[in-house]
């Protein structure tokens, strides 16, 4: 039935080729294709040439790019759960892309390779460049689930970069988020998380793009979930207000939401307490500062996050009560605030001092 399997074998690959992914169940379907061929030509007493190099070519790029996003996915996982894997063939193979460069031309090797470089050689950051330039440009070539895997872990690691107070990384985590954004990658079941819609905002605001902010604020408010939206949708115009010096706004968008989240409610506390200093409110500040100790102790906030709203407050107390004409006394408390850690606020804590 030769005409019947041409036929067949032709619409395959036409339907393989013309959808738009190029990930590794392409390269296992070009593969299946390719075998399929090579047993129609290999029957009987057929003569033509053989098509085992495309079967083989197919075979090794549908494994390289399965293991290298293994390889980025169990990495990702030893550094968060303490694990360990063997890895198996990954460093033969690693070994024969070095060799053979021209493969970096397909756009999901390309993807993880650099991902799986900027993974586990952080310091080396032209991994971390050539990746998001790939990320930008092939993106599509890769399914849904995927373009989000790969913007994730970047994200990550511009935040791990950004905790390493490295500031640049805000604006590449912002290009990483707004990406995502245009292509709803960061949905899930239609909602997106209100942790990721903080950290857009606050990211945002860092690198001086209010007006996207609130405006990705309205735009996207729809997506949270509604138990969460209301205090989240408040806590970010405020966020906004603040910036743009309009503090009464601020304060009225603070007051409009019930902040059940522990972390939402420290939050809303400390820019409180930034706009009464900003105010010059001294004696509401000294109220805040009290409310919020108490706060700490009253809902039994542990670990990093005691540890830093404890230190917010003690250095906001000590600023307020600096003696301003002593220089000894703010150098010393320059050199504290720069010391401490955790502190969120030390960048905000020290533009006051100045």
């Amino acid at each position: 039935m030769s005409k019947h399997f041409q036929r067949a074998l032709r619409a395959t690959r036409k339907a393989w080729e013309e959808q738009p992914f190029r990930h590794a169940d392409y390269f296992t379907a070009r593969a299946a294709i390719e075998y399929e061929e090579y047993q129609f030509l290999s029957s009987g007493s057929r003569t033509e040439a053989l098509n085992l190099q495309a079967l083989m070519d197919a075979t090794d790029l549908s494994f390289m790019v399965g293991k290298l996003r293994q390889a980025c996915f169990a990495i990702t996982h030893q550094a968060v759960y303490k694990a360990t894997y063997q890895f198996g063939l990954f460093d033969a193979m690693l070994g024969y892309l070095l060799e053979n460069p021209a493969l970096l031309e397909e756009p999901a090797v390309a993807l993880y390779y650099y991902c799986y470089q900027f993974l586990t050689e952080p310091e080396e950051e032209l991994h971390f460049t050539r990746f998001k330039s790939r990320l930008f440009q092939d993106a599509s070539r890769l399914p849904t689930d995927e373009q989000r895997d790969l913007h994730l872990l970047a994200i990550n690691y511009c935040i791990r970069k950004i905790n390493q107070l490295r500031q640049g990384y805000f604006r590449e985590a912002l290009d990483l988020y707004q990406s995502a954004l245009r292509a709803e990658l960061l949905l899930e079941n239609g909602l997106l998380s209100h942790f990721a819609f903080n950290n857009i905002v606050a990211i945002a605001l860092k690198v001086g793009e209010t007006d996207w902010a609130a405006s990705f604020v309205r735009s996207h408010a729809q997506y949270l979930e509604k138990n969460h939206r209301e205090a989240n949708v408040q806590l970010n115009l405020a966020r906004v207000a603040y910036v743009q010096m309009h503090y009464k706004d601020a304060l009225l968008h603070l007051q409009e939401a019930d902040y059940k989240d522990l972390i939402n409610n420290l939050i809303a506390k400390t820019l409180q307490m930034k706009i009464y200093y900003e105010t010059a409110e001294l004696d509401v500040l000294d109220a805040q500062l009290q409310s919020m100790q108490s706060f700490l102790r009253r809902r039994r906030v542990i670990g990093y996050h005691r540890d830093n709203f404890q230190n917010i407050i003690r250095m906001t107390r000590k600023l307020m009560l600096l003696n301003w004409s002593d220089r000894k006394e703010k150098e010393a408390l320059q050199v504290e605030i720069e010391s401490l850690n955790p502190l969120t606020e030390k960048e905000w804590l020290l533009e006051k001092l100045h």
